[in-house]
């Protein structure tokens, strides 16, 4: 027996990409999600309900359909001769389990690394565990995994790293940019989320990422790198908020979170990275790609939320809350 239930979201048609009807039960006593308050159940989300947004004034950045194009087509444009090589794709892993869902973090690690590495994808996964000196580094080369040596990234670095530093996730995402500089990319933040306070709790050296060391750090490398990230992903709990994402908005297009609890056996990558080793792939269809295998994947769980946003829609969607919470408190 569960009970259906339906999202409304009124202020967010412009950001969605694809949405995940909610069913809601109990899950096992052990069950961790990666939030603070540690819930017993997660959610799991295939469909969302959108109501329309109107607005009479114009935005910076305007917009006339809500609807994202999950593919691209050019049927009304004229032939072009020009041929774009088809996507590749740099996928970095930031996978913190320096806490209290480390068992996690290893099956998430072992998951990953066992799937064989295809020809359109470069793999990077930084890991840290809750053991002093457990930090690694896996990398794909040559359609192998390799584990590489931390000084790889950063000559200064032991085999202990602090996963709630900035400078940690500045040197990681520097070293992929680097490491396949034509590539698409795609960046995944995994652990303990906190809203507007922080994710990737490090308990090793008590410390956390704050909005503000991500914010200032990824557009610190994409300013040095004159790249944007193309998928952002929070595999954290209550992350998908606008004061989250706002500071991000000029220098990544799309952002993937939830704004409730997500299951800490986070991502299903082995159909994400299946797709993506076995086809080239543009932004948009893997945004969708990736909300609908997690749709799949948790169906028969507690409701499990997951949106992508486009983020070049983000400042009309804040000019649209900043006109409402001015009628509301001038009226």
């Amino acid at each position: 027996m569960f009970q259906k239930q339906w999202v409304a979201v009124a202020l967010l048609p412009i950001c969605i990409v694809g949405a995940l009807p909610l069913a809601t039960f109990l899950t096992p006593e052990n069950s961790h999600s990666m939030d603070s308050s540690e819930k017993t159940g997660f959610t799991a989300a295939r469909e969302i309900q959108v109501l329309p947004y109107h607005t009479h004034e114009p935005v910076q950045d305007p917009f006339k359909s809500y609807e994202l194009p999950l593919s691209a087509s050019n049927s009304s444009t004229k032939t072009s001769t020009r041929t774009t090589p088809p996507p590749q794709w740099t996928i970095m892993i930031y996978l913190d389990g320096d806490n209290n869902i480390e068992a996690y973090a290893q099956h998430t690690l072992t998951k990953l690394t066992t799937l064989p590495p295809g020809h359109n994808t470069t793999i990077l996964i930084l890991y840290d565990g809750n053991s002093m000196g457990d930090s690694q580094l896996y990398q794909t080369r040559n359609n192998t995994w390799e584990t590489r040596s931390l000084q790889d990234i950063n000559a200064t670095w032991t085999q202990e790293i602090n996963m709630g530093d900035p400078h940690t996730l500045k040197s990681f995402i520097s070293y992929g940019l680097e490491t396949s500089p034509l590539n698409q990319c795609m960046l995944e933040l995994w652990g303990h989320g906190y809203g507007w306070t922080g994710i990737c709790r490090d308990e090793t050296n008590n410390d956390r990422l704050t909005t503000n060391e991500i914010q200032d750090t990824i557009a610190t490398v994409c300013t040095n790198h004159q790249k944007k990230i193309d998928v952002l992903v929070y595999t954290a709990c209550n992350m998908a908020d606008i004061e989250v994402v706002y500071g991000l908005h000029n220098y990544v297009q799309y952002f993937i979170g939830s704004q409730d609890a997500i299951p800490a056996s986070g991502l299903p990558h082995h159909p994400i990275l299946k797709t993506i080793n076995n086809q080239p792939i543009d932004t948009a269809t893997l945004v969708n790609h990736i909300i609908t295998s997690y749709a799949t994947f948790y169906q028969d769980t507690h409701t499990a939320t997951l949106a992508g946003w486009n983020l070049k829609y983000l400042p009309a969607l804040v000019h649209a809350v900043n006109r409402f919470t001015h009628t509301l408190t001038t009226t």
